[in-house]
């Protein structure tokens, strides 16, 4: 006992009681655990107040961004659903009977362009009128759209919580607004939302067994995501990748089994032929066809060149691809693909980027940090594009032609620039690209 609590003692019991608890180990023991406990309950309840705040405000936003679309759409976008309406007709068409290849649909004289297996998914269109089907659309387009963006911000480490879901829907509203591809996909009635989400599923979150089944389903359903059975491979998933092929040839060789003569004129005839999907050399194709067909390359030997170029850009986007998906960086390798589709692709109408759309989300993670400053201001720099829209400026002349080709050019330059940081950084250091501690704990 300490010599103060002896001097103590002599006078009273309850100063002695007061000296042996404050002047002892036991007193610092005490206030250790009640002391600390007291503050953590108060740092808690702090940042729990904090943490609604937050949400509040959040959801505050998401809500008028809900309220915006609906406005925009409410006066403006209820006057297009223009490729909608193709795929209700031709639906409409092959249900009585006839040939949906064979006749030209709309006041606009437009051919029905997907494969025959996307007639039976269009069917439940045709139940109901035009503007209650096109409203769902809508509805579907909006919530499938909001879960690929939730899938991402998971992927990146936020979680399925209520935030994420509120972050998701709020952004998605906003990308909706202020992205021209997003906007234009959703006024025309462009099914490109629900297959990145089929494929953001089926990249991120699916389990490895079932794998590959979904990006099958949406290549049937429209060629171009066949490209994402190299973000498969990249993640050396040879059975997904396989699995994803023969979901798509299964799902193709169905209709020859009821719908011969329709399946013959797609896969025989229609399937070659571009433009049949619209003029190759028209500035809303953001494609390096697109670009090679418009001045000042329009008088160069286009085919070699298309295919050297876009090879180029495959080759560039799956080995970004493959690096980050070495790094456990799905969703980057997704994008690089994605970019690397649409430049390559003959037909990349400016409404098929809606991939632009889960860009930030993936730049925004925090698992995603490791990106190369150059890189990540090269990714911005195509969603600001986007925002811009800069190939809608003009029509014609001088400034439509170097506008026209800013979109696909710099994407080009990204997939370059960012291969070579990739390359780069494999010499500076045998492992994957990212942050080494992420990399450690990534499968």
């Amino acid at each position: 006992m300490h010599t103060g609590a002896l001097v103590i003692w002599r006078s009273n019991l309850p100063s002695v009681v007061w000296a042996v608890v404050f002047q002892s180990r036991l007193f610092g023991t005490l206030y250790r655990t009640f002391g600390r406990y007291s503050f953590m309950t108060t740092t808690r309840v702090v940042q729990t107040t904090q943490d609604r705040g937050a949400n509040f405000r959040l959801t505050i936003i998401a809500l008028c961004s809900v309220i915006l679309v609906g406005i925009y759409f409410a006066f403006w976008g209820r006057n297009y659903g223009l490729d909608f309406s193709v795929y209700r007709d031709a639906s409409l068409s092959w249900l009585n009977g006839a040939n949906p290849y064979l006749p030209v649909f709309t006041a606009h004289h437009l051919d029905f362009t997907y494969p025959p297996i996307a007639l039976a998914f269009f069917v439940p269109s045709t139940l109901v009128s035009f503007q209650v089907a096109h409203f769902v659309f809508w509805i579907i387009c909006i919530g499938v759209t909001t879960c690929a963006v939730a899938i991402v911000f998971s992927e990146g480490g936020m979680g399925f919580s209520r935030k994420t879901w509120i972050s998701a829907l709020a952004w998605t509203c906003i990308s909706l607004l202020l992205l021209e591809p997003a906007r234009s996909g959703l006024d025309y009635g462009q099914i490109e939302f629900v297959l990145m989400c089929f494929v953001v599923a089926d990249l991120l979150v699916v389990p490895k067994g079932f794998r590959g089944i979904a990006i099958g389903i949406a290549s049937a359903l429209k060629l171009t995501p066949l490209i994402f059975v190299f973000a498969l491979i990249a993640c050396r998933d040879f059975k997904a990748a396989l699995r994803a092929l023969v979901t798509f040839v299964f799902l193709s060789a169905l209709p020859w089994l009821f719908q011969p003569t329709i399946s013959s004129t797609f896969w025989n005839k229609d399937v070659f032929d571009t433009s049949r999907v619209g003029q190759v050399a028209f500035i809303g194709n953001q494609s390096l066809l697109g670009v090679l067909h418009r001045p000042p390359f329009s008088g160069l030997p286009v085919n070699p060149l298309w295919l050297g170029i876009s090879a180029m850009a495959v080759a560039a986007g799956a080995f970004i691809a493959w690096k980050y998906a070495i790094a456990n960086q799905r969703s980057l390798s997704m994008i690089a693909i994605a970019l690397g589709g649409l430049l390559a692709s003959p037909i990349s109408w400016s409404h098929h980027w809606v991939w632009v759309i889960v860009i930030p989300p993936t730049l925004l993670a925090n698992q995603n940090k490791g990106v190369a400053r150059p890189v990540r201001a090269m990714l911005w720099g195509v969603v600001a594009i986007c925002v811009l829209e800069p190939y809608w400026w003009f029509s014609s002349g001088w400034q439509s032609d170097i506008l026209s080709v800013l979109l696909p050019m710099w994407t080009m330059a990204l997939l370059i620039l960012w291969a070579g940081v990739a390359l780069g950084q494999k010499l500076q250091a045998d492992g994957p690209v990212g942050n080494p501690k992420e990399q450690i704990s990534g499968t």
